[in-house]
């Protein structure tokens, strides 16, 4: 194993991890241009960067909706990108991602970018005869090619499972549209947000049925229409009221989702 290791391990240069073929008995013959070597060795640095950056963002996207539904019937205060002084929202040194989770994501970044750089790299390689110049050649590193594989696995695999537990509310499904935030918020007060926060859910009031954010929210009801008018509900529903269990998936568009 330590054999193995001085010899595939990370920045290793043996003749067997060249991609100059040491088969002829002249491993260390002229290879590829140095520049061209060099756009090479760098290509993976480019795929894995665009890999990442994917990955990156579904994490982003996976956050920023379980911040948006937790607001539903619990009274919480917003983030904020700029701290304008208004009671009710949290300091704008808050960040979407918590601080341990944006440290955990950059953690992986630089672990996997370095990896990477250890898949292939050039190396100069000298003579001892000074008359000999030297000459460059591409190396290949097993171990970080199968470790950057075992990671990228991982990642990919991890958030495939976590696409496929459900999830049970009420809340509509934001996925980043500014249209069904606004949609949810034409019932907050103008005069700035309640210092103990603000929450999702019913918010019903004379005879127009209604689901958004305030600062009293009550339980979406099963079988209603939002909005919608009371008066024109079943007079089962206006008696009794069943309260909703299970989620719907349709996001809230337009004027009106039932």
């Amino acid at each position: 194993m330590s054999d193995r290791m001085k010899r595939f391990g990370l920045g290793t240069e043996d003749p067997a991890t060249s991609l100059v073929s040491g088969s002829t008995g002249r491993p260390f013959q002229q290879g590829l241009p140095f520049a061209i070597q060099v756009i090479v060795a760098n290509l993976p640095q480019v795929w894995s960067t665009i890999g990442y950056l994917t990955w990156n963002n579904h994490v982003s996207r996976i956050w920023l909706e379980r911040d948006w539904r937790s607001f539903y019937r619990a009274q919480l205060r917003p983030r904020v990108s700029f701290n304008d002084r208004q009671p009710g929202v949290q300091n704008a040194r808050w960040l979407q991602l918590p601080y341990w989770a944006t440290l955990a994501l950059m953690s992986i970044s630089v672990l996997l970018h370095w990896l990477v750089s250890q898949t292939l790299f050039v190396v100069e390689i000298y003579f001892a005869d000074t008359n000999v110049t030297s000459v460059f050649h591409l190396h290949f590193s097993p171990l970080a090619i199968i470790s950057v594989g075992a990671i990228a696995t991982a990642l990919v695999f991890g958030i495939t499972v976590y696409y496929f537990i459900p999830i049970r509310t009420w809340m509509p499904l934001m996925g980043g549209s500014t249209r069904i935030v606004f949609e949810s918020c034409s019932r907050l007060p103008g005069h700035g947000l309640p210092r103990t926060g603000i929450g999702w859910g019913d918010i019903s009031s004379g005879n127009e049925r209604m689901a958004g954010f305030g600062p009293v929210v009550g339980q979406i009801m099963v079988g209603m229409k939002y909005p919608g008018l009371i008066s024109e509900e079943p007079q089962s529903f206006i008696y009794d009221y069943p309260y909703v269990t299970e989620f719907d998936t349709d996001p809230l568009v337009g004027r009106h989702w039932s």
